[in-house]
């Protein structure tokens, strides 16, 4: 039995090694993925119902169309033995030769032997056994693409000592020379074309003419753009008087284009019949190296079937191909391709500017808001200056669609330290959009600015921003507008102005709105070449002062209504430690934090002691911000005493016990706020995880840092 199993193997060994002389392709290897069924059968039917099973296997044709190829595979499964809750588990390991036959380019059948060795364990019993295997199966395989196929098999396997099943499996494979496999096979069927030249014909009037050609100027920004969009079209006429078939053309660029790019054309058209098409381009990123406009040659080539003789035509025509800051405006999102948020001059400076003022801003105001402050006080200071170039102005190209404008991408504007209005546009957009945070572009007659998006989600900043009519609130979200010409005045003189013109013209219905991340899956940005610029930024001091100093004229702008308020309900209805007290959680809520402070002992004063719960919370919360939950915890612990079931309260309890790594008591104290409020704490629920995963789920879920005030009792 053994002498026959040999010289078995040995004979397919010997017809792998005839079919690699015979057939002269490079190889071929597939690997398979195949969930399914086994099912039991014979005996083994008696002991055990359907399972689960899946296999990886790994095909190997030593000649690409060699109908023989070497196996190897991976098998799993499960069956239940019947009547009872055990199931057994199985693996199995397999090598093997078959036979694969391409009844068609696409699809295509095989058939295999194998034989490995087998395990098989009853589990929650221990009980296990092995033993060789065999099998014997067949599958059809139907390519989605050259290399991507979906398929069904079935096979028969006898594990020795263990069980028979029948396989019944469906699933994918992926073969890596599929595309170069494919294309041959695709050449096999049938004659060789003859291919002859066009003057084979009879005359120009004759064949498979191109008609109607006509070009659009190519803008280099937008190279990808063209993979899908047209920078040309033409008019395929058959002159003949029989159908023209097996058509096919195909563009190219030689200086721009890495191969020819095929246009989308009908396969076939009958006598008389014509066709436009459009002619497609898939640039390089060498066309972003033309400073300068040019033209350059277009080769078309043509090739198809009249009966049984091929013909091919290569017509030669002319593109011009325009310098690469050029752009019209015909489509405001175009403006997009310039915005290149990877450009590493432009995250080396937005990632220091936020690395420099982090610890400074304040944590109770919006992220996106402070780190946007921050960038716009930056270029300030650094000297981008808004300069309008008499050549090429928004105002004037916005109403001539058609007309080439010239826009700067953000290195440029960096370097010469000028731009005007689209041109600071796209840089700031650029530095925003560095840093992770969305931006659009607002349009308004004869005029592009900027808005970027809060953190903030539009129905939270109704409630914080007290001037709402300053923000664009679009769906969930809310956005500030910047006003960038302007350029000695500061970050909230921008907004002012931006929030003015969109309320303007919003409601002539005259401003439009375009997300740059919207944009982008049109016009995809397009990287300047050359190396990073070197952007000699002021020093870390200037910045940081000119930042706080723009972060809090806002707060003082934002407050001020606010605090006059409640300074007149203080002044009409006395000192009262409510009163106070809402007047300190107006201060802390904008990260005041020591006016804060002064407002809740003032409040504890005036109140009995351990009487008024809301300020010694609220004292509590200030220590925990300033990072000393030690000198929270006394607070925090009068507060329960007065309200032993009030959530804020818990939840600062256990804040300050975590922070202190009492991870008993803030667990008990979580614990009764899961059940008191189970909203809030969902929203805390790192409390209940410790050391670096507790940090970790922190930033993650934005609850790091974060404190509840309590105004009211």
């Amino acid at each position: 039995m053994r002498k026959r199993s040999l010289w078995k193997l040995v004979l397919v060994l010997v017809l792998v090694l005839v079919s690699a002389l015979l057939w002269p392709e490079p190889p071929s290897l597939s690997l398979h993925l195949l969930p399914g069924l086994n099912l039991p059968v014979g005996d083994s039917a008696g002991y055990f119902s359907i399972g689960p099973l899946v296999e990886i296997a790994a095909h190997y044709r030593i000649r690409s169309l060699s109908p023989l190829f070497l196996m190897g595979s991976l098998q799993a499964g499960q069956e239940q033995v019947t009547n009872t809750v055990l199931t057994t588990t199985s693996a199995s390991a397999f090598a093997g030769a078959g036979v694969v036959v391409d009844l068609t380019p696409t699809l295509t059948v095989r058939a295999m032997a194998f034989g490995g060795y087998s395990y098989a364990g009853l589990d929650k019993v221990g009980t296990n056994g092995y033993g060789p295997a065999v099998g014997a199966g067949a599958g059809i395989e139907l390519f989605i693409t050259p290399s991507l196929s979906l398929g069904i098999q079935g096979a028969y396997r006898k594990m020795f000592g263990l069980s028979d099943d029948i396989l019944v499996q469906a699933g994918f494979a992926w073969d890596f020379s599929g595309p170069q496999r494919r294309g041959a096979l695709m050449q096999q069927p049938g004659p060789r074309p003859e291919r002859l030249e066009v003057s084979g014909l009879k005359g120009s009037n004759e064949g498979l003419q191109i008609r109607q050609l006509s070009w659009t100027d190519v803008f280099p920004v937008f190279h990808t753009y063209y993979d899908n969009h047209p920078i040309g079209s033409a008019t395929l006429v058959n002159l003949e008087k029989d159908p023209i078939a097996d058509i096919s053309l195909s563009l190219q660029i030689k200086e721009y284009m890495s191969s020819p790019k095929p246009c989308s054309v009908p396969s076939e058209l009958k006598p008389g019949e014509s066709r436009q098409i459009d002619l497609n381009a898939l640039f390089t990123e060498e066309i972003l190296g033309l400073t300068e406009g040019t033209k350059v040659p277009v080769d078309l080539n043509l090739k198809y079937r009249i009966k049984d003789k091929w013909y091919q035509e290569t017509k030669v025509e002319t593109v011009r191909i325009l310098r690469r800051n050029s752009m019209t405006w015909d489509d405001d999102r175009r403006a997009a391709a310039f915005v290149t948020a990877m450009d590493p001059t432009v995250m080396t400076l937005s990632n220091n500017v936020v690395a420099m003022t982090k610890s400074s801003g304040s944590r109770a105001l919006d992220r996106n808001l402070l780190s946007a402050m921050a960038i716009y006080e930056t270029m300030r200071l650094y000297g981008v200056a808004y300069q309008v170039d008499p050549n090429s102005s928004y105002k004037e190209f916005s109403t001539k669609k058609n007309e080439v404008d010239f826009l700067k991408f953000p290195r440029q504007v960096l370097e010469h330290r000028a731009g005007d209005c689209d041109d600071l546009s796209i840089l700031f957009s650029a530095l925003l959009q560095s840093i992770s945070i969305p931006t659009a572009f607002v349009t308004v007659p004869g005029h592009i600015y900027l808005a970027f998006a809060l953190e903030t989600g539009a129905e939270r900043a109704r409630e914080r921003f007290s001037r709402v009519g300053d923000l664009i609130i679009i769906g969930d979200r809310a956005w500030i507008p910047l006003e960038l010409t302007d350029r000695e005045s500061g970050f909230l003189k921008a907004w002012e102005s931006g929030a003015k013109q969109w309320r303007l013209y919003s409601a002539r219905n005259q401003a439009g709105f375009y997300p740059v991340e919207d944009a982008w899956k049109v016009y995809e940005p397009a990287q300047l070449p050359g190396a990073a610029a070197a952007v000699a930024l002021p020093s870390e001091d200037k910045i940081v002062r000119a930042f706080l100093e723009e972060m809090v004229r806002y707060v003082d702008t934002e407050i001020f209504p606010q605090v006059a308020k409640i300074q007149g309900d203080i002044k009409q209805g006395g000192e009262t430690p409510r009163l106070i007290n809402k007047l300190g959680v107006l201060y802390a809520s904008y990260g005041l934090y020591d006016r804060a402070e002064r407002e809740f002992k003032r409040a504890l004063q005036r109140a009995e002691p351990q009487s008024f719960v809301p300020a010694l919370l609220n004292m509590g919360n200030i220590y925990l911000l300033r990072d000393d939950p030690e000198k929270a915890l006394p607070y925090l612990e009068q507060a329960r005493a007065g309200a032993p079931d009030n959530p804020k309260v818990l939840l600062a309890l256990s804040q300050a016990n975590h922070r202190m790594e009492n991870y008993g008591a803030a667990g008990k104290t979580y614990g009764q706020l899961k059940l008191i409020q189970p909203d809030l704490a969902q929203r805390y629920a790192y409390l209940d995880l410790r050391g670096d995963e507790a940090s970790r789920a922190a930033d993650l879920s934005g609850a790091k840092g974060e404190v509840e005030w309590l105004s009211e009792e």
